[in-house]
């Protein structure tokens, strides 16, 4: 399969994707993971309430200093808290909801239906291999993201050099991300090990990097406006709005799950039209 029908098949695997999403075979695990964002962002937002600060403002000043609870500084702070707080929630719930989408996926696609609580069952007893699997790339996104970040603050770097950077260890990191998304689908709809999948990683990725390209860039439009918005959080508090700071990253922790979820069931459409396909290779 040439880089062309690879690009082709992305985009056929994104559009069938839609149809697959609303089946509640798939999204009730997400939608636990949507309420979790929901309520961690709303959580660091009020960490100064009677109700949660108990909790929440020591883990705030933990993570950005005792300053960081005090209004209108903790809105400023806002993006980059969530962004450490939601990462375990992330590979605690979304690791495993990923794996589900991923075997409910495969087994609609081949005509036979699994009951939800099965599904969940075999997702979960994959669980740690899976992230066992993912390890590599979820320790080059810290590297590249808090890890780049602490490097150019500790160089004192700024204005274009810190864009420069920034930008180069994005997409580095996004160009990666794409190479090992097919692992879902291949720890726990097709029951390989962590070797297994990496060595499977090398043949298949290039059979299907233009496919997960196609998939993964498709996931950044609708989030896009929203993270935007949220480079310069400080220009809402500046109009009198800090608010909407929380309703934004509500909004764009949202959508990145939607899309997420979207892009999963794509990329398990095609794996296996990949692996029925003989001319794939």
């Amino acid at each position: 399969m040439n880089l062309l029908e690879q690009v082709m098949l992305g985009w056929e695997c994104a559009r069938s994707a839609l149809g697959v999403a609303v089946k509640p075979a798939i999204w009730p695990p997400w939608l636990l993971l949507g309420l979790a964002r929901i309520a961690a962002i709303v959580t660091l937002a009020y960490c100064a309430h009677p109700l949660v600060s108990w909790l929440a403002a020591p883990l705030v000043s933990w993570l950005a200093g005792s300053g960081a609870i005090h209004y209108p500084v903790l809105f400023r702070l806002l993006p980059r808290l969530v962004d450490r707080f939601v990462l375990p929630l992330d590979v605690a719930i979304g690791v495993g909801a990923a794996g589900v989408a991923s075997l409910q996926t495969v087994a609609l696609s081949g005509g036979t239906t699994r009951r939800l609580g099965d599904a969940m069952k075999q997702s979960l007893a994959r669980l740690p291999m899976l992230v066992v699997a993912q390890l590599p790339v979820l320790a080059l996104g810290w590297l590249l993201t808090d890890g780049v970040g602490m490097w150019l603050e500790s160089r004192g770097s700024g204005g274009l050099v810190v864009k420069a950077v920034t930008l180069l260890a994005s997409v580095s990191l996004g160009l990666v991300r794409v190479w090992f998304c097919w692992l879902p689908v291949m720890v726990v709809a097709d029951g390989r090990g962590v070797l297994d999948s990496w060595r499977e990683l090398r043949r298949f990725g290039g059979r299907g990097y233009g496919a997960a390209l196609v998939v993964g860039l498709l996931t950044l439009v609708p989030p896009a406006p929203f993270a935007l918005a949220l480079r310069a959080p400080g220009r809402w508090i500046d109009i009198g709005h800090p608010e909407w700071v929380t309703a934004l990253l509500g909004a764009e922790r949202i959508v990145t799950l939607l899309t997420t979820l979207l892009a999963t069931i794509a990329l398990a459409l095609a794996w296996r039209a990949l692996e029925e396909d003989p001319w794939a290779g």
